[in-house]
Protein backbone atom coordinates (compact mmCIF):
# COMPACT_ATOMS: atom_id res chain seq x y z
CA UNK A 1 0.00 0.00 0.00
CA UNK A 2 2.75 2.15 0.74
CA UNK A 3 4.28 1.61 -2.64
CA UNK A 4 0.90 3.06 -4.48
CA UNK A 5 2.08 6.28 -2.32
CA UNK A 6 5.30 6.64 -3.50
CA UNK A 7 4.34 6.35 -6.98
CA UNK A 8 1.38 8.78 -6.53
CA UNK A 9 4.01 11.49 -5.25
CA UNK A 10 6.62 10.40 -8.01
CA UNK A 11 4.16 11.61 -10.29
CA UNK A 12 2.84 14.65 -8.75
CA UNK A 13 6.67 16.05 -7.90
CA UNK A 14 7.81 15.19 -12.02
CA UNK A 15 4.58 16.61 -13.18
CA UNK A 16 5.02 20.18 -11.12
CA UNK A 17 8.55 20.14 -12.15
CA UNK A 18 7.42 20.09 -15.35
CA UNK A 19 4.93 23.00 -14.58
CA UNK A 20 8.20 24.89 -13.20
CA UNK A 21 10.38 23.74 -16.27
CA UNK A 22 7.91 24.03 -19.14
CA UNK A 23 5.01 25.66 -18.75
CA UNK A 24 3.81 29.52 -18.73
CA UNK A 25 4.08 31.65 -16.04
CA UNK A 26 0.86 31.51 -14.17
CA UNK A 27 1.90 27.65 -14.22
CA UNK A 28 5.01 28.17 -13.15
CA UNK A 29 3.69 30.30 -10.01
CA UNK A 30 1.59 27.73 -9.32
CA UNK A 31 4.22 25.07 -8.99
CA UNK A 32 6.81 27.43 -6.87
CA UNK A 33 3.70 27.98 -4.44
CA UNK A 34 3.47 24.24 -4.07
CA UNK A 35 7.15 23.47 -3.38
CA UNK A 36 7.86 26.78 -0.85
CA UNK A 37 4.54 25.23 0.79
CA UNK A 38 5.51 21.31 0.42
CA UNK A 39 8.74 21.38 0.96
CA UNK A 40 8.33 20.99 4.86
CA UNK A 41 7.28 17.37 4.28
CA UNK A 42 10.85 14.90 3.93
CA UNK A 43 9.61 12.74 1.10
CA UNK A 44 8.56 16.02 -1.18
CA UNK A 45 12.08 16.92 -0.99
CA UNK A 46 13.82 13.96 -1.59
CA UNK A 47 12.21 13.68 -4.90
CA UNK A 48 12.49 17.06 -5.93
CA UNK A 49 16.28 16.24 -5.15
CA UNK A 50 15.94 12.70 -6.87
CA UNK A 51 14.46 14.21 -10.25
CA UNK A 52 17.12 17.28 -9.96
CA UNK A 53 14.54 20.11 -9.37
CA UNK A 54 16.98 22.47 -7.95
CA UNK A 55 18.85 22.65 -11.13
CA UNK A 56 15.29 23.32 -13.18
CA UNK A 57 14.82 26.24 -10.30
CA UNK A 58 18.16 27.74 -11.36
CA UNK A 59 16.84 27.55 -14.79
CA UNK A 60 13.95 29.38 -14.49
CA UNK A 61 15.71 32.08 -12.44
CA UNK A 62 18.32 32.42 -15.28
CA UNK A 63 15.32 32.48 -17.75
CA UNK A 64 13.75 35.70 -16.31
CA UNK A 65 16.98 37.59 -15.55
CA UNK A 66 17.97 36.82 -19.38
CA UNK A 67 14.97 37.92 -20.46
CA UNK A 68 15.30 41.02 -18.79
CA UNK A 69 18.54 41.47 -20.15
CA UNK A 70 17.17 41.15 -23.72
CA UNK A 71 14.00 43.18 -23.13
CA UNK A 72 14.64 46.69 -22.15
CA UNK A 73 12.70 46.90 -18.85
CA UNK A 74 11.49 50.25 -19.42
CA UNK A 75 9.65 49.23 -22.86
CA UNK A 76 7.38 46.57 -21.16
CA UNK A 77 4.29 47.01 -19.46
CA UNK A 78 3.55 47.37 -15.95
CA UNK A 79 1.79 44.60 -15.61
CA UNK A 80 4.94 42.72 -17.26
CA UNK A 81 7.13 44.54 -14.76
CA UNK A 82 4.78 43.11 -11.76
CA UNK A 83 4.38 39.65 -13.57
CA UNK A 84 8.23 39.06 -13.42
CA UNK A 85 9.27 40.82 -10.17
CA UNK A 86 6.43 38.64 -8.57
CA UNK A 87 7.67 35.27 -9.79
CA UNK A 88 11.69 36.15 -9.21
CA UNK A 89 9.87 36.57 -5.49
CA UNK A 90 8.60 33.72 -5.47
CA UNK A 91 10.90 31.41 -6.92
CA UNK A 92 13.75 33.15 -4.14
CA UNK A 93 11.22 32.53 -1.57
CA UNK A 94 11.30 28.28 -2.62
CA UNK A 95 15.60 28.85 -2.39
CA UNK A 96 14.79 30.46 1.46
CA UNK A 97 12.44 27.38 2.10
CA UNK A 98 14.31 24.33 0.50
CA UNK A 99 17.00 25.66 2.28
CA UNK A 100 15.09 26.01 5.29
CA UNK A 101 13.76 22.72 5.54
CA UNK A 102 16.93 20.33 3.72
Amino acid sequence: MLNVYIELYVGLVSCVLWLLECSHESGRVHAAMFFSLSFPFRVIVDLFDDQDGLRKLFNMVYEFFGVLMILNVENLSSFMQLNIISVQRLTFFVFRSYSFYY
